[in-house]
């Protein structure tokens, strides 16, 4: 599975949608949420959950 996520990046005036965003795998997921631990989750509807979580390290 992956998921994305959405970021800025600074080096050009108009980037396209693609550009804003990276893949990230399950496992980096569930690293960031602390295994989408009940402390991270922000809220439930009927699409899913929410969860915060921090990306330790991000590469181009």
């Amino acid at each position: 599975s992956s998921f994305r996520v959405l970021y800025r990046r600074q080096s050009r005036k108009n980037p396209s949608i693609a550009d804003r965003f990276i893949r990230i795998s399950y496992k980096e997921l569930f690293e960031a949420t602390e295994g989408f631990s009940l402390d991270n989750l922000i809220g439930q509807g009927s699409f899913g959950s929410v969860y915060k979580g921090s990306l330790v390290k991000l590469e181009d």
